[in-house]
């Protein structure tokens, strides 16, 4: 599978490229006006995730993390995510936060062997900040706010949100006659549309914590 993804300024294209029946893996990355490629400086690397503007990516090797700044080149920061066991082929899921300063990491589900508990890490030290460990198992996607003060996952249907500074529950959105299957946020932070398992989409206000409406995008459902 592979996810293409612009820099701030349209001048650089990155792909990632990953998972079985790919031709490699790793991040290539491409002129973004003339298409030229120009290069594939990570191919040793699982797992991608960029902050907001898509300068500073964090790459997954085994049970070690490289944060690379793919427009200059630099590695800011390269250290083992140290709370994992290093087993060839597991993927780490990582999650750079938007303003490119902390991470989030977990074990594909198909490893929760190893646990499936959130782990924060701080890009600049490398010190694990906190964990996670309420989480239910099976956790799939997990996603960072736009403000990076908050952390949300969906598990059964259910949204959840935790404070990204100190681990801590926050609260949840749930509809047991209709769950969640996804969701985004707004470009500006202030709402979150939520698909659901019918196939409707509700707009949820992230200030006052309504909804503010709902309609049908897939009549047959999700």
């Amino acid at each position: 599978s592979s996810k293409a993804e612009l820099s701030q300024d349209c001048s650089l294209l990155f792909v990632t490229i990953s998972g079985s029946g790919s031709p490699g893996r790793g991040i290539v990355v491409f002129d973004g006006n003339s298409g030229e490629e120009l290069g594939n400086p990570h191919a040793d690397t699982y797992w991608r995730s960029a902050s907001r503007n898509a300068t500073r990516h964090a790459f997954s090797i085994e049970n070690r993390v490289r944060i690379a700044d793919l427009e200059t080149g630099e590695v800011i920061n390269e250290f083992d995510l140290s709370v994992y066991t290093k087993q060839a082929g597991v993927l780490y899921i990582v999650r750079l936060s938007n303003d490119g300063e902390r991470l989030a990491t977990k074990v594909r589900e198909r490893y929760e062997d190893q646990g499936s508990v959130v782990h924060i890490w701080d890009v600049g030290s490398g010190e694990l900040q906190f964990e996670l460990t309420e989480l239910p198992e099976g956790v799939p996607r997990l996603w960072w706010m736009s403000d990076d003060h908050s952390i949300a996952t969906v598990v059964d249907g259910t949204i959840q949100f935790w404070n990204a500074k100190t681990g801590e529950f926050e609260f949840q959105l749930a509809n047991e006659q209709d769950p969640a299957v996804d969701f985004a946020e707004s470009p500006d932070g202030s709402q979150l549309a939520i698909l659901t398992e019918s196939g409707s989409c509700r707009l949820w206000n992230i200030r006052t914590r309504q909804y503010v409406r709902e309609f049908t995008v897939f009549p047959a459902g999700c």
